[in-house]
């Protein structure tokens, strides 16, 4: 399974966090760590397509999700802060 298939699966099993906290919290930790793989990795993934390729897939599944389910949406913003977080540090760089 690649780095953004494992990601995905992780976040909808973030969904399912007993609360708000927790689950933004295991959003957060599950996107950090697929920043956080090694440097030969990023090269070899074409590093800066991959991540806006997935940013944009979890944006358009967050689009998706019903208004009335509050756990995926959560999971899915905590997410992109942290797409947004490493994009603007990337630009900084």
């Amino acid at each position: 399974m690649s780095k953004s298939a494992t990601l995905l699966k992780s976040l909808l099993a973030a969904a399912n966090g007993v609360n708000t906290t927790e689950r933004q919290a295991q959003a957060r930790v599950k996107t950090n760590d697929y920043f956080d793989m090694d440097a030969k990795a990023m090269k070899a993934e074409g590093l800066l397509a991959t991540v806006l390729e997935v940013e944009t897939e979890i944006k358009g599944l967050r689009a998706a999700v019903s208004a009335d389910n509050t756990n995926l949406q959560e999971v899915y913003d905590a997410s992109l802060s942290v797409f947004t977080k490493w994009t603007a540090d990337k630009d900084a760089a």
